[in-house]
């Protein structure tokens, strides 16, 4: 496998991470206030969900400025992502219901929905994938660039192809976004049902 390709895999594998992490996650079917953005809980999942797939979605163009991944592809060929994530999203949105907790009563658990210890090896697995394809691609865009007498600009004025490009630099460097909404997930998950207002049994 060439670096070039390994490049796009792992974005590509985060994507699909993320859209069958808004599956298997119970916080749709939430309509608590308790995650971190100011509504509840489902509608906040599924910014989150918008805002890990639009900013993969972003560096993906950023390697096809530097690195097309096939000259018979189309240009704008990545623009199947934001449309089959949203047809998706919408899919599984109309199809949740929301949940209530109630202690006097046993609500089975949705089978597509992982156990807490499932999503927290999910979440880590993300996290580590996002971590080697950020420190991957400043890898290679700093490959030969470094000045050693002058370490701290050669680094900024180089790192992601530079500033020259100013819009895929910042594309690149909004990963480290994605990067907090993943530990912040992490966090969430360590929480018991009942704090997000879902089933008591959901907890294992």
């Amino acid at each position: 496998m060439s670096i070039q390709l390994l490049r796009y895999i792992l974005p590509l594998f985060l994507i699909g991470a993320y859209l069958y992490s808004y599956l298997a996650f119970p916080y749709r079917f939430s309509k608590s206030n308790n995650l971190i953005l100011p509504f509840k809980c489902n509608i906040n999942f599924l910014i989150l969900i918008i805002i890990l797939v639009t900013i993969e979605t972003l560096f993906i163009l950023y390697l096809s400025n530097y690195i097309p991944l096939s000259n018979s592809f189309p240009k704008y060929w990545w623009l199947i992502i934001p449309l089959v994530t949203l047809i998706y999203l919408h899919l599984i949105y109309s199809i949740t219901n929301s949940f209530e907790d109630n202690k006097d009563d046993f609500v089975g658990r949705p089978n597509k929905l992982v156990t807490k210890n499932g999503r927290k090896v999910i979440l880590i697995i993300m996290i580590i994938v996002l971590s080697i394809s950020i420190s991957l691609e400043i890898y290679l865009s700093l490959k030969g660039k470094i000045d050693y007498h002058n370490l701290r600009n050669s680094i900024f004025n180089n790192i992601f192809y530079g500033k020259d490009k100013l819009r895929y630099y910042i594309f690149s460097w909004l990963r480290f976004i994605n990067l907090a909404i993943l530990i912040y997930l992490t966090y969430a998950n360590e929480k018991a049902m009942c704090y997000y207002k879902l089933p008591f049994n959901w907890n294992d």
